[in-house]
């Protein structure tokens, strides 16, 4: 697929899940784990708008692309995490913000890198960025999301437990989209490992594939949370 067709399905993908978070942010019912998925399905367009801008995980990205500040994948995890949590407990995870503390720093960071004199950016970028900071964060990433995936499809496992046990009506409240996405999310997520074992002892490759994957869960995970978003959820007890 040429770099054209990619870029414009990613561009229908982003604008989808940016029409479907402000629609979860401003009317759903349940409006705490709503407004969750509203930000995760934010940052979820922030990861994918940087691919039609020129991102394409080689490191020949311009820099200005490189260090753009609303490509925040650490803060997917906790929010994915947040949003499964409450619809499960009605509560969000106990010291909640503790978890986006990675995702701030990485914030910052992409923040000072962007604001840089532009000679002084391209020099940082090709020195220590490329070589130390990108493979770093990259690992961060995989960690992040590997452990939040594992902490959702955990606490689904008690919710639907419980449901069984409490409801006769248990299906409906067994939120299997979200299993999906997160099994969709491990898969990525072993792909992605692959591709970057292969760049760091290799060659650099494309990422456009693994991005319209990334897009195709993002308006799944979108149109399912807003087709549920007006059920409401009986909370598990302690």
């Amino acid at each position: 697929m040429d770099v054209g067709t990619a870029s414009g399905i990613l561009l229908a993908c982003c604008g989808l899940s940016l029409a479907l978070a402000i629609a979860l942010w401003t009317s759903a019912r349940e409006t705490r784990s709503a407004r969750r998925l509203a930000l995760a399905l934010g940052v979820l367009a922030g990861m994918i708008l940087v691919y039609p801008l020129g991102w394409t995980g080689r490191e020949e990205v311009p820099p200005a692309v490189a260090f753009l500040p609303f490509n925040l994948p650490l803060a997917l995890g906790p929010l994915l995490y947040g949003y499964v949590s409450l619809l499960a407990t009605g509560r969000t995870p106990r010291r909640e913000p503790v978890h986006f503390v990675p995702a701030l720093v990485l914030l910052a960071y992409l923040l000072v890198s962007f604001c840089l004199p532009a000679e002084l950016r391209a020099d940082w970028k090709e020195t220590a960025h490329d070589k130390w900071v990108k493979p770093f964060i990259e690992a961060t990433v995989l960690v992040s999301l590997t452990a939040y995936s594992v902490a959702c499809l955990r606490l689904l496992r008690r919710y639907r437990a419980f449901i069984a046990h409490t409801r006769s009506d248990a299906d409906r409240f067994a939120a299997r989209w979200i299993g999906r996405v997160l099994v969709g999310l491990t898969v990525t997520l072993a792909l992605l490992m692959a591709v970057r074992i292969y760049t760091w002892n290799v060659g650099e490759l494309d990422g456009s594939a693994l991005t319209l994957w990334l897009g195709v869960l993002s308006a799944y995970l979108g149109v399912e949370g807003w087709r549920q978003s007006d059920r409401g959820f009986p909370a598990m007890e302690d």
